[in-house]
């Protein structure tokens, strides 16, 4: 039974016959088939192209068609299935003229049975399967021929003309088909390969087939092809060859790759040959798999010898090991490993420092497949470093002395200088050429610290030591300096502090003021006419931190544009800078790198300045920079007047009130002169010993309340004598001050006095108030100020209410900044201005941060309206 359910067309226009067909057709296997019957050509041929049929049976003589016309349809027909021509005529010719117009078979009505009929449909249909599928074998075998990625092609064995190619084959020499059947192959062959495949063929007739042989073609360009040839033969029925079948594989990009491999392994091998490095490969148990003529060196023999052995049979055991672990080292960690390593080369014993790298070498999968090892002759490196660690040592040696040296006699000239301002009997004159005297002296150390701060900066050696600042008081300090420079030359100071600027932060204080103080020394350097300012505005940027912009901005002769790409370089001056003989042309490079040591950004610089100068200003710099810092919230508020600078006395906070004796030790008759005459203005004592071996001699004898000790170079023997003193115990409860030219520059030296038993260091030059400030920390003694003056009483101005001033005081007292502002401003606003006047007195102390001056007028005035002489004063 069939599968399906048949579809067959019958063209028939002889109803019997139609019936007939249909008969025998119900007594076989197809009786279900669907007929679809049609009596015309015409009208079947429609019914042909419009449905699908399994089988078509056509009459060959219709009604509308003549037995050749039927023919002559039959030969255009292409149907899609078979067709099976029904006839009254028996003759064979006729069935051979069917069969040949295209007829897939004819059966002559007279043997029309349902067993031939049977016979015939399972016949044609089975015929008809495997011609379909000999079809598609066909088309397959084309594509297949036809877009193999190989050329193809058959090659005449008589003429060696063409017979047939594939499209591979004529796309890669550029032709079409048509152009290359029936030429001649030795056409497509390089004319430099004819000789070559003239005797390929010739092995290939005698042989039947060639394999592998290397060969070039020329595309119609011109170009050339290289190709692999693989012929073999196909024969007739006597075994004579009479054509080929041909496979030229294109190797074109082989060869190149082959060709630039070979080239790179050639420039490898001459790379590894003749690098000056060692360079080695292990597998992963350590034994050489090969090397460089470099290692051959080390090890004293030939790379033949090497390969298959372990550093075991070459070194000794404990570096051979080394050697080994280090190796692990890389295979475990999967990375490249850096060892420096000292080994001796076996050609000239000459012993050299490696520095080495292994990385490990991988498989696709990841497994390790060994150890690929380079070492490098650093020995020249190596001792270069020491020598330049030297030279850093000798400079920073020569530095310290020179330190020292330069120090010593500033100490004297600014100490003198200082004894001298103070004295009173001097004329006007005379106090002027002192004070030209105490700030050239000034200037010069100047000089020596810039030098010293950038040879500190080039080394690493420079230091940030962070400490709680007080903006307000801070920069109250820097514009009374710059201020009296501004006055000598008739400038205009502007200052400013704008924005959130907290109460106390956490900053550099003394690197802070150095940029600051240089920004706006230069600024009244080389400012001739107009102004100079300082911009201080502080912004909060939250987790406790402010962003502090600094700008110092002035009228003066501006910078040029191309010169303010150096500008920032050490030793370097330019424009009107040159013109100036003061300086050493570090400041600004110094400064640049401070702010960056600081954590801020880049020293910045604007000119001609934004502003348009007027009468006689010049274009002017604004510099600017800003530093992020952290807020201190429990900060203690400084109520220290800026303007007392000078120590007039002091007062013994002993019962007995005596005077504090002082020894002073040190070997250079100008330093002790100063100190005694320093020392003895405000009321000390002073005893002098020059020579360090009776110091312990000298306090047994005079007993003195403290020590003051030069710290010569080296110090080593002075600190062991601060050991000495400690040790006594009559003396150990003296204070001892160092007193160093180096506390700045050596690390670690204040460390290394404390624990030797000193109580503190000051360094020189040093200034007289700050001397006495430390003294006083360590002896019972109150020190008076110059310039403490009693608050003043106002007669002329009506007071708040006591609760009003209490608040005030209050604010004052914690250091709110914003909260005194405030406080002022709003009794000032009370009772329609009524308290002005005396507003406008606190609001003077307050501008000039006198917060003690401050309250001191508060229970000043509070004591006249009391009138209460004995009422406590706010100290």
């Amino acid at each position: 039974m069939p599968e399906k359910e048949l579809s067959i067309l019958l063209i028939e226009d002889n109803p019997d016959h139609a019936d007939l067909f249909q008969a025998n057709l119900e007594l076989t296997a197809y009786r279900d088939a669907r007929v679809v019957h049609h009596r015309t050509l015409e009208s079947g041929l429609v019914a042909l192209r419009a449905d699908s049929f399994d089988l078509l049976f056509i009459d060959l003589s219709l009604r509308d068609s003549t037995i050749s016309e039927t023919l002559d349809q039959l030969s255009s027909l292409n149907a899609s299935c078979p067709v099976i021509v029904l006839t009254s005529l028996d003759d064979e010719q006729t069935i051979l003229n069917v069969i040949r117009k295209g007829a897939d078979d004819c059966l002559p009505k007279s043997e029309l049975t349902d067993i031939l009929l049977k016979r015939l449909i399972q016949f044609n249909l089975d015929r008809w399967q495997l011609k379909q599928q000999l079809v598609e074998s066909r088309e397959a075998y084309r594509d297949l021929y036809h877009h193999s990625p190989n050329m193809l092609g058959s090659v005449d064995a008589r003429t060696r003309r063409v017979l047939n190619c594939n499209q591979t084959f004529a796309d890669t020499l550029g032709y079409t088909r048509e152009e290359i059947i029936n030429r001649k192959i030795t056409d497509f062959y390089h004319p430099d390969c004819h000789e070559a495949f003239n005797q390929v063929f010739s092995w290939f007739l005698d042989k039947g087939a060639v394999n592998n042989e290397e060969l070039q073609l020329r595309r119609c360009d011109g170009t050339i092809i290289d190709v692999l040839l693989n012929v073999s033969a196909v024969r007739d029925n006597e075994g004579r060859i009479i054509h080929t079948r041909s496979t030229w594989i294109d190797i074109t990009e082989k060869k190149a790759a082959e060709s630039q491999l070979h080239y790179m392994q050639q420039l490898n091998r001459l790379i590894i040959e003749t690098i000056p490095d060692l360079l080695w490969l292990k597998d992963i148990e350590g034994v050489y798999l090969a090397c460089n003529p470099r290692v051959e060196q080390f090890l004293g023999i030939m790379e033949s010898e090497i390969v298959g052995k372990t550093d075991y049979d070459f070194i000794e055991k404990e570096q051979a090991k080394r050697f080994h672990e280090r190796d692990q080292q890389a295979i475990i960690a999967g990375m490249a490993v850096a060892h420096e390593e000292w080994a001796t080369f076996a050609i000239d014993n000459a012993k050299v420092l490696l520095e080495t790298i292994r990385t490990p070498l991988l498989y696709e999968n990841g497994m390790v497949a060994g150890v690929l090892g380079v070492g490098r002759d650093i020995t020249e490196r190596y001792e270069a470093a020491e020598k330049a660690e030297a030279a850093s040592r000798a400079k920073s040696a020569f530095l310290s002395n020179i330190t020292h040296e330069l120090r010593t006699p500033l100490n004297a000239i600014l100490g003198y200088t200082q004894i001298l301002l103070r004295d009173g009997t001097l004329t006007d004159k005379q106090q002027s050429g002192i004070k030209t005297i105490h700030r050239a002296g000034e200037h010069l150390l100047l000089l020596i610290n810039d030098i010293l701060n950038i040879s500190k900066i080039e080394s690493g050696k420079l230091e940030v030591v962070e400490a709680e600042v007080h903006p307000l008081s801070f920069l109250h300090d820097i514009k009374d300096i710059i201020e009296l420079r501004t006055k000598e030359k008739g400038l205009d100071f502007r200052y400013a502090v704008v924005g959130e600027v907290p109460t106390s932060i956490l900053v550099d204080g003394l690197r802070l003021r150095q940029v600051l103080l240089n920004l706006l020394s230069n600024a009244v350097k080389f400012t001739e006419c107009g102004y100079c300012r300082l911009l201080v505005r502080g912004e909060s940027t939250g987790n406790d931190k402010v962003l502090l912009t600094f700008e110092v901005e002035d009228s003066g002769s501006g910078i040029a544009l191309e010169d303010q790409k150096i500008i920032f370089e050490p030793f370097r001056q330019v424009g009107e800078r040159l013109h100036h003989s003061e300086g050493t042309g570090l400041g600004l490079s110094i400064s640049s790198q401070l702010v960056h040591l600081m954590g801020g950004g880049d020293l910045q610089l604007i000119s001609p300045r934004e502003k348009k100068p007027t009468g006689c200003e010049g274009p002017g710099s604004r510099f600017f920079f800003t530093l992020e810092v952290p807020v201190l919230h429990n900060a203690t508020l400084s109520n220290s007047d800026p303007r007392q600078q000078i120590v007039t006395s002091y007062t013994s906070l002993e019962e007995s009130g005596r005077k504090q004796q002082v020894l002073v030790i040190d070997e250079t008759p100008s330093n002790r002169a100063v100190l005694r005459d320093i020392l003895q203005a405000v009321g000390f004592v002073v005893h002098e010993v020059k020579d360090g071996e009776k110091i312990v001699e000298s306090c047994r004898a005079v007993q003195p309340d403290i020590l003051l000790m030069d710290l010569p170079i080296p110090a080593k023997e002075v600190l062991l004598t601060g050991l000495q003193i400690k040790q006594h115990k009559n003396l150990a409860h003296i204070p001892i001050i160092a007193l160093s030219a180096l506390v700045t520059e050596e690390r670690g030296l204040r460390q290394q006095c404390l624990d030797h038993g000193f109580s503190d260091v000051v360094g020189k030059p040093y200034s007289a108030r700050k001397l006495f400030e430390i003294m006083a920390v360590h002896l019972p003694i109150r020190l008076t100020y110059d310039g403490k003056k009693e608050p003043a009483i106002v007669d002329d101005c009506i007071m708040p209410l006591s609760k009003v001033l209490d608040e005030l005081v209050t604010l004052v007292e914690i250091g709110d900044i914003n909260g005194i502002s405030k406080k002022i401003k709003e009794i000032c606003e009370m009772d329609s201005g009524r308290y002005f006047v005396f507003c406008g007195h606190l609001r003077k102390y307050f501008d000039e941060f006198q917060f003690t001056g401050l309250l001191n007028f508060i229970a000043a005035n509070r004591s006249r309206e009391l009138c209460n002489p004995n009422k406590t004063q706010y100290l």
